[in-house]
Formats: structure tokens, sequence, C-alpha cells
């Protein structure tokens, strides 16, 4: 918005993601898997993130073979939205890790996705994540392995705050995240 201004550009407005709610919704009435879980495309620096987790991760998406040999399970395949959205529902957390080829600080789907479904996100550090959520109450943000491990076992020992933190992320990309806000501010905009 800082350079739309510096062109001259009066109307603009930060449109990141946000959530499809006909498919991220929060539908588990269950005992959630108390692992995290990370779906997505291989990328190298995921693969090393996701080798200094101390805990056992399921990382579910193409190319994840590579992860043969460690203790985290892996299911190498491509996966629908509705499936995406199913293993969101099940785990009590979500790793989020930018795949670092083709993001600089937008933040991506999961970011909005998972918290919808009711679990917490623990989220690498992104420079925009402070314009979207409320970090530490409403996402969990780790700039390190040691951070990142941290959280882990405390989402794991302490079901309340990870419950406080999964419902105020979910209520706030309900109430903020959804294409229906988005598409209001490119109506507003525009008008």
């Amino acid at each position: 918005m800082e350079y739309a201004a510096q062109e001259g550009i009066i109307s603009s407005s930060y449109l990141p993601l946000a959530c499809n709610a006909n498919i991220y919704q929060h539908k588990n009435h269950g005992k959630r898997d108390a692992r995290l879980v990370f779906v997505g495309a291989y990328a190298d620096n995921r693969e090393k993130v996701l080798r200094e987790i101390k805990r056992p991760v399921l990382v579910v998406g193409k190319h994840w073979e590579k992860l043969s040999g460690s203790e985290h399970a892996f299911r190498a395949r491509r996966v629908s939205v509705q499936n995406v959205a199913r293993y969101y529902n099940q785990h009590i957390g979500v790793i989020n890790i930018k795949n670092s080829g083709n993001v600089v600080n937008g933040l991506n789907m999961r970011t909005f996705d998972a918290p919808a479904c009711g679990c917490v996100v623990l989220n690498d550090n992104m420079g925009d994540l402070d314009r979207c959520f409320e970090v530490d109450k409403e996402i969990l943000v780790y700039h390190n392995p040691d951070e990142l491990n941290a959280l882990y076992e405390r989402i794991v020992a302490d079901d309340i705050w990870r419950r406080d933190i999964a419902a105020a992320g979910q209520r706030r990309v309900l109430n903020e995240h959804l294409y229906t806000h988005r598409l209001q501010t490119i109506i507003t905009d525009l008008f």
C-alpha cells in the first residue's frame, strides 16, 4: 500500500490470501491426533526444518518419500482440499513452513485454512503475520528449530492453552479472513 501511495494510487488495500469456509471448517468432535501435521509440496528448506523437529510429525504431500528413515510419518501424494481440511480437523496443530523458493513475505493458505478447522498453527516468522493475527494469542510463531520444538512440547502438554489459541485463531479467520471479506474490500475500493 505504501508503494501504491507513492505512485499516486489512493484507493488500495492489503489483500492477503483468505479462507474458503465452505471447505475449511471445524468438524472434529473427537480426540485429535497429538502430532503436528504438515500438508504441502516438498522443498529443501521444508525438509531441513522438519528434520529438526524432535517429536513425530505427519507430513503429507508430493515427494515426501525423501523423509524415509526419519521419525516422521509421511504420505507422499497429492491431496485434495477436502482431505487437507480433514487432516487439519484430525490433528492438534499444523506446522506452516514457507516454501523459500517462492515466498518472501506473503502468507500462504495454511495460515488461514488451518485455524478455520479449529487447530493451532505454528507458523514460521513471516513479515505479514502481525497484519492478520495477534501473535501468541491467535497464532504461534517460531524463528528457529529450538523455538519450534519448545512450542510443540507446550501445545502437547498444555491442552487448555492450545485450545484457547486455536479458538482465537478460528474466530479471527471467520471474522476477518474469509474470501467474502476480501471481496467486500475489493468492492469498497472500487466504489
